[in-house]
C-alpha cells in the first residue's frame, strides 16, 4: 500500500485513507500534509450497448474527514469489515469525531494518525474515478473542495444486458446460474459491526478524558509523567518549598521592584502576601511609601491612618488650646507640619497614631479648664516661661494643685538647647523629672492646705483653687533638675548666688526657684556641680522649698488683702512690706516639718536653727562678741543690712568675714526662735503670746499706703514700734524683761534639744569651713578695763 509522510516528523499515513483529500494534519506533531495527485490508471475498454439501463444501487455514505488523533491508552482496533466476494463495499458513514486537540486547526482538514496497520477502507468508484482524474504532478496544498456524493461505476453486460462490476467476469456458465442473493445484509453488518468498534474508541478516549473517573486516571497514569505544580503559579506549591528557597525566591522578586512603579509593585506585593512572606511584602510598601506618598494602598497595607481629619476637628473643637498654643497643641501642630501634605490624607503609622491620639486627649482635657479663668492663666504662663531665661533652653512639663503651677525643666543635649522638644529628653531625664515634678506637687498640695488650714480663719485669707483662681493669683514654681542650670539662672536673672539652696523672687514673674540636687550620671545632664554636693547634715530641700513657698503666700495673700481693702490692686512690690525678722522668722516657722509616714506635719521645732543657735553662740562668746539684741533683730528692712551688724562687732585685723557670716547665721536662728517663743510659750496651760501674734501678723496683711510729696504712694512698715504697741511692750522695762524671758526659754529649749549629730556639724563647722581650730585666737582683753584699786 502507497504511504504519504508527515515532511516534519516522518511519520507515514496509507494514501488510501487520505486520498480523498486535499490535505490533512499529522495525528502525532500537528502539521498540516498535504495530498499528492495521483496519475490516472488505465481503464479497460467498454463497448456501450443499447440496453435499457439498469436501476443504481444506493449510493453509500461518503467518509467523513478524521479529526487529529490524541494518543490515548486503548489500542486502537485492527477489525476491517467483512468484504463480499464481489463488487464494492460501500463504507459505512464515520461517528463524529471528538474535536482535534489543536483547534486552531479548522475542521476541513481531516487528521490522519501514524499507528498501523490501519484498518483497509474500500472507496466507493466514484473516489477511484476522482482519484484517477487528478493530474500526475503533485499539486500545492489547497483549501479542501467541497464534499461530492460518490455513485458507483457499473458496466453493462454485453449479453444479457445484466449490470456488473468492474472487476466480475462475463462467462457462459454465469447466464446459466441461478440468481444469487444480494449481499447488503452483509455489507450492512460490516457496517454495524465498524461503527460499533469506531463508537467504542469514541467512548473510551472520551471516559479518558473525564467521564470516568478510573479510566481517566489510569490513562494518564500509564500516557504522562506526574509534573509537579509550579511555586510560580500555585501558593501551596511556593508554600511547600524550603525556608531557605522561599525566603531567596521573596528577596529576588522584591529586589526586582521599583518603589516608583507601584502598580508593578502591587502586583508583586499581592504576590508575595498570598504566600505568606509578609515580611518582604511590607518592606515593599514602605519603599513606595516614601516614594510615591499618595499611594494608598501600601498604607494601608502597613495599618497607616489618615489622621488629617482628627487633627482639624481637634483644632476647630478646641478653641482656647489653640488660641494659647498650649504645649500639647504646639506638639501636635509639629508633628502635622513635619509629616503630613499639604492636601490629601496624612497618614500616620503605629507610632505617630499613639502620640497624637495622647495629645488630642491632653488637648480635650485642658480645654475644659482653658474655658475658665483659671486655665486661660495656666496656658499663658505656660507661653510665657518659653520666654524667660535658661528656662526657655530646656522643654519643661508641668502640674496644677491648688493655685500652684509648677514647672519641671528637663536637661537636653547641649546641642539642642533652645530648640528642644520633648522628644528630645532621655528617657532617664523624663523618668527622674516626671518623678521630681510628681514629688513637688505633692508637697504644695500637703503645705498649702496645712497653711491655710492653720491661718485661714484667724486671719480671715482666702483659699484659691482653679474655681477662684486667674492669670494674677496663680503662683509659680520652678524646678531645675541641675544645680548648674539653677546657678546659671541665677547669674542672667541677678539671682543669689553664693550656696542659697532656693529662693523667692518678689518681682515678676514671682516665681519660687530651686533644682532638685539628685545626683545623675545622665549623658545630656552636666556633672554634678557645687550646688547639687551638700554635706550640710541639717539640709532638708523640701524644707527650704516650703520656707520660700511661705514667702510666697505672705507676700500674695498680702496684696489679696490689700485689694479687697483698698477695692482696686496695688501695685506687686508695694505689698512686700515687712520687716526681716518677721519675714525669714515666720518663713522658717512655717517650713518646718516632721514626716509619720507619708503625712507631713509642719510648726515642727527647727533643729538646724537651734544647732546655729548653739555653736555660733559658743564662736561668739569665744571672740568676745556680742549676742543680739531684740532691738537689733527688728530693726533691718532687708539680709544687706546684716553686714553693718557683724562689722560692729569685729575686735581683731581680718576677722570682719567671720563675724559677718557667723553674726548673718545667727541671726536666723534667733528670729526663728522669737516666732516660736511666740506661737508656742504657753503660761497657765495655754499659749501666752499666740493671739498677739495673730493679731500682729493679720495687721500686716492689709498695707497701709503713704503718699511722698511727689504723689507717689509708698508702703508703710510694721516697725518695731507696732510691735512693742501688739505686744504690750511700750515701757522699756517691759520690753527688757519680755528679751529677758525668751533668751532664758531659748537656751533652755536648745539645750534640750541637743544630739550627738550636733558635735559632728560642730567640728566640721569650725574647721572645715571658717578654720576657728586651726588658728585659735589670743584673748583680748575688754575694751575699758576696770581701774585697779
Amino acid at each position: 500500500m502507497s504511504t504519504i509522510s508527515c515532511p516534519r516528523c516522518g511519520s507515514a499515513f496509507p494514501l488510501a485513507q487520505v486520498a480523498q483529500f486535499d490535505q490533512f494534519t499529522c495525528g502525532a506533531c500537528g502539521a498540516i500534509v498535504p495530498v499528492p495527485i495521483a496519475s490516472p490508471a488505465a481503464l479497460p475498454p467498454v463497448q456501450p450497448r443499447a440496453v435499457a439501463p439498469a436501476p443504481r444501487p444506493a449510493a453509500a455514505p461518503i467518509p467523513q474527514p478524521r479529526p487529529a488523533a490524541q494518543s490515548t491508552s486503548t489500542p486502537r482496533p485492527a477489525a476491517q469489515p467483512t468484504r463480499p466476494a464481489s463488487g464494492p463495499v460501500p463504507q459505512a458513514p464515520r461517528p463524529a469525531a471528538a474535536p482535534t486537540a489543536r483547534p486552531s486547526v479548522p475542521t476541513a482538514r481531516p487528521a490522519a494518525r501514524p499507528e498501523g496497520p490501519p484498518p483497509t477502507i474500500a472507496l466507493p468508484p466514484s473516489a477511484l474515478r476522482a482519484q484517477h482524474a487528478k493530474p500526475a504532478a503533485a499539486a500545492p496544498t489547497r483549501t479542501p473542495a467541497p464534499i461530492r456524493v460518490a455513485e458507483p461505476i457499473v458496466e453493462e453486460d454485453d449479453e444479457n444486458d445484466a449490470p456488473r462490476g468492474r472487476r466480475g467476469k462475463r462467462g457462459a456458465d454465469d447466464r446459466d446460474e441461478p440468481k444469487k442473493k444480494s449481499p447488503m445484509p452483509l455489507v450492512l453488518a460490516g457496517v454495524g459491526v465498524l461503527v460499533l468498534v469506531i463508537g467504542g474508541i469514541v467512548v473510551v478516549k472520551g471516559r479518558s478524558k473525564g467521564g470516568d473517573p478510573a479510566v481517566a486516571s489510569a490513562g494518564a497514569a500509564a500516557d504522562q509523567p506526574k509534573v509537579a505544580a509550579d511555586p510560580e503559579k500555585d501558593p501551596a506549591a511556593w508554600k511547600a518549598l524550603t525556608p531557605e528557597d522561599r525566603k531567596s525566591r521573596a528577596q529576588m522578586k522584591a529586589v526586582n521592584v521599583d518603589a516608583k512603579q507601584e502598580s508593578q509593585a502591587k502586583v508583586v506585593f499581592d504576590f508575595l502576601m498570598a504566600r505568606d512572606e509578609k515580611d518582604i511584602a511590607l518592606n515593599i510598601a514602605r519603599d513606595v511609601t516614601k516614594a510615591r506618598p499618595d499611594v494608598e494602598w501600601p498604607h494601608l497595607a502597613l495599618g497607616h491612618q489618615d489622621l488629617r481629619d482628627l487633627y482639624e476637628k481637634t483644632v476647630k473643637e478646641n478653641p482656647w488650646a489653640d488660641g494659647l498654643s498650649t504645649d500639647p497643641m504646639v506638639e501636635l501642630q509639629r508633628l502635622k507640619k513635619a509629616n503630613a501634605p499639604k492636601t490629601g490624607p496624612w497618614w500616620g503609622d503605629e507610632e505617630t497614631q499613639k502620640r497624637v491620639s495622647e495629645l488630642v486627649a491632653q488637648i480635650v482635657n485642658e480645654e475644659k479648664t482653658l474655658s475658665t479663668p483659671f486655665g486661660q492663666g495656666v496656658a499663658k504662663w505656660v507661653n510665657y516661661h518659653k520666654s524667660i531665661e535658661v528656662m526657655k533652653d530646656f522643654p519643661s512639663i508641668y502640674a496644677t494643685t491648688g493655685p500652684y503651677l509648677i514647672f519641671v525643666s528637663l536637661p537636653v543635649a547641649a546641642d539642642k538647647l533652645g530648640k528642644a522638644t520633648l522628644a528630645d529628653v532621655s528617657p532617664e531625664n523624663m523618668a527622674r523629672g516626671k518623678e521630681v515634678l510628681e514629688r513637688t506637687t505633692k508637697l504644695y498640695e500637703t503645705f498649702y492646705d496645712v497653711w491655710h488650714s492653720t491661718f485661714d480663719g484667724p486671719m480671715g485669707l482666702t483659699r484659691f483653687g482653679p474655681e477662684n483662681t486667674d492669670q494674677e493669683k496663680i503662683l509659680l514654681i520652678q524646678v531645675f533638675l541641675s544645680g548648674d542650670d539653677y546657678a546659671r539662672y541665677n547669674a542672667l536673672t541677678g539671682g543669689p548666688g553664693g550656696g542659697v539652696r532656693a529662693y523667692y523672687s518678689s518681682q515678676e514673674p514671682r516665681f519660687v526657684v530651686t533644682y532638685d540636687g539628685t545626683k545623675t550620671k545622665s549623658k545630656d545632664a552636666p556633672a554634678p556641680g557645687a550646688h547639687e554636693i551638700s554635706e550640710d547634715p541639717f539640709e532638708d530641700p523640701e524644707h527650704v522649698q516650703c520656707h520660700e513657698g511661705t514667702h510666697q503666700l505672705v507676700h500674695f495673700h498680702t496684696w489679696d488683702t490689700t485689694r479687697k481693702a483698698l477695692g482696686r490692686s496695688p501695685e506687686w512690690l508695694q505689698c512686700n512690706n515687712r520687716k526681716l525678722w518677721f519675714n525669714e522668722g515666720f518663713a522658717e516657722f512655717c517650713s518646718t516639718y516632721k514626716k509619720e509616714g507619708d503625712k507631713y506635719v509642719f510648726f515642727q521645732p527647727l533643729e538646724s536653727r537651734m544647732f546655729e543657735i548653739w555653736c555660733i553662740g559658743e564662736i561668739v562668746k569665744e571672740r568676745g562678741w556680742e549676742d543680739w539684741k531684740l532691738k537689733e533683730l527688728l530693726d533691718p528692712n532687708h539680709s544687706g543690712q546684716l553686714a553693718s551688724y557683724g562689722q560692729a562687732r569685729t575686735r581683731r585685723p581680718g576677722e570682719e568675714g567671720l563675724a559677718q557670716n557667723a553674726m548673718a547665721n545667727l541671726y536666723y536662728g534667733k528670729v526663728w526662735s522669737l516666732v516660736y517663743y511666740l506661737w508656742n510659750f504657753e503660761e497657765g496651760g495655754k499659749p501666752k503670746f499666740r493671739d498677739r501674734f495673730v493679731k500682729f501678723t493679720k495687721d500686716q496683711f492689709t498695707v497701709k499706703l503713704m503718699k511722698a510729696s511727689n504723689g507717689i504712694e509708698y508702703p508703710k512698715y510694721v516697725d518695731a514700734k507696732d510691735f512693742r504697741t501688739t505686744f504690750g511692750l511700750e515701757s522699756d522695762a517691759a520690753f527688757t524683761a519680755f528679751e529677758k524671758d525668751w533668751k532664758a526659754w531659748e537656751a533652755d529649749y536648745v539645750a534640750k534639744a541637743k544630739t550627738p549629730k550636733w558635735d559632728v556639724a560642730r567640728l566640721r563647722l569650725r574647721n572645715e569651713i571658717w578654720g576657728l581650730d586651726k588658728n585659735p585666737v589670743k584673748p583680748v582683753p575688754p575694751k575699758d578695763p576696770p581701774k585697779k584699786k
